[in-house]
């Protein structure tokens, strides 16, 4: 199944605490589909300042998945920094 991986960091974190199982001014999640995750930050007085960045990442466990997209999907090119780069798309129901 494919998985959500994410990395949410805290650059700004006044007057806050992550809750447990989380700690400090960052976290990692995993979340696969059709599930979810929350993260619940405790305000630690009346004023509170955060920023947030987040970091994502898909990842599918089964290379079946990639195949049928290489196979199915539409290869479109974009250029980023003067370099190419092929993108596959396709949209996939029920998996």
């Amino acid at each position: 199944d494919a998985v959500l991986e994410e990395k949410i960091n805290f650059t700004t974190f006044e007057n806050l605490e992550l809750m447990a199982p989380y700690s400090g001014t960052s976290a990692k999640i995993k979340v696969s589909a059709g599930k979810s995750k929350i993260i619940i930050l405790k305000r630690l007085d009346r004023y509170c300042k955060y920023d947030v960045e987040y970091k994502t990442r898909f990842s599918f466990g089964e290379k079946k998945y990639l195949e049928e997209i290489y196979d199915k999907g539409k290869k479109i090119q974009v250029t980023y920094n003067k370099k190419a780069y092929d993108i596959w798309v396709y949209t996939m129901y029920g998996g």
